[in-house]
């Protein structure tokens, strides 16, 4: 959870973003990926499509598979918002969302998207 929170305060203003694998619903795993959504506001993310093929082969690698999808929100609560609905790709993970709201005590939260 530390490395997760860690990755989301860097990337600030920005939204941080990747993938957590790992077993049997356990995380292993923390791949952050470059957000190269160009939103003036920072606002938004949308993962490097390259890293992300790696990831995935990484997974294969390690004998992993997706657990969840996170990005942060660093101005907004811990919540999906209609564009993270509308952009949800795998209904089998979570979406962990980090809320940058008050850094000093950021919020996480996983959800289910179908």
């Amino acid at each position: 959870m530390r490395q997760l929170i860690e990755t989301a305060l860097a990337a600030a203003p920005r939204e941080a973003c990747g993938l957590l694998a790992g077993n049997e619903g356990a995380v292993h795993t923390l791949m952050p990926l470059t957000n190269v959504e160009h939103n003036p506001e920072g606002c938004g993310w949308r993962a490097d499509s390259r890293e992300q093929f790696l990831a995935f082969q990484r997974m294969d690698d390690l004998g992993e598979e997706l657990i969840a999808v996170f990005h942060s929100h660093p101005r907004s609560a811990t919540y999906p918002s209609e564009r993270d609905v509308e952009h949800a790709l795998y209904p089998d993970a979570r979406y962990v969302i980090v809320s940058l709201l008050d850094p000093k005590t950021p919020d996480v939260k996983a959800f289910r998207i179908v």
